[in-house]
């Protein structure tokens, strides 16, 4: 690695390092321990936007790489990408069609899978969002930092809701004009279905963010 590639490495890291601070943060990394720690309301929640978290990673629905891949991709240096050819110039959906071994658009298995995933993704982030009206809805038992950490978990699971819905909507967009017309209609239903879920969460975030706000802790507790 030359000295100037070595520093770019490192510039672009810090970059990642320090845009973390503002965006939401992964919830894959807490553990069962932290979660037995909160209350019930706050755990379920926690719960939900971890099951969320996990299966848009495994299902290829948001990127799964670190900063550092990330920064070292951003400098050219993610690895020799002459060894396989991408399965599409769209690189979200290429990571979709690779994660379900479907080779190209035209595959008669995608709008299926399409189909069943899209409703995954709605009873994913249907969870996260009840979740968290249960918890706005028990205003009590929980400390600030408890709610700060449950707000996260709400703009995680909005965030990532979001950036899933843009991934559909990319591959349907793609989808071969031949497409069945009763197919691409109903998978047009889910998305707004989708869609509308994120709404919420969007809704249930703020009224997390506002229960923060208000909290008042229990006399005689700082």
């Amino acid at each position: 690695m030359t000295a100037f590639r070595f520093v770019c490495v490192a510039a672009a890291a810090t970059f990642m390092i320090a845009g973390c601070a503002s965006a939401p943060i992964s919830v894959s990394a807490r553990s069962d321990s932290d979660i037995s720690q909160m209350t019930p309301a706050h755990g379920d929640l926690a719960r939900a936007a971890n099951h969320l978290d996990e299966t848009a990673r495994e299902l290829g629905w948001i990127a799964d790489e670190s900063a550092m891949q990330a920064a070292m991709r951003w400098v050219g240096m993610g690895g020799d990408t002459d060894d396989a050819e991408p399965s599409h110039s769209d690189a979200g959906i290429a990571r979709y069609l690779d994660a379900h071994d479907i080779d190209a658009l035209h595959d008669a298995a995608l709008v299926t899978t399409l189909s069943v995933e899209l409703r995954q993704a709605y009873a994913l982030a249907s969870d996260v969002d009840a979740a968290a009206q249960a918890l706005v809805a028990v205003q009590s038992g929980a400390s600030r930092n408890a709610l700060s950490r449950s707000l996260g978990h709400a703009e995680t699971a909005l965030t990532q809701t979001r950036d899933t819905l843009a991934l559909f909507d990319t591959v349907i967009a793609a989808l071969p004009a031949d497409t069945d017309g009763d197919q691409l209609a109903a998978l047009n239903v889910d998305r707004d279905l989708l869609a509308g879920r994120a709404d919420a969460l969007r809704q249930r975030a703020d009224e997390l963010a506002q229960l923060r706000r208000d909290f008042q802790a229990p006399a005689g507790l700082s």
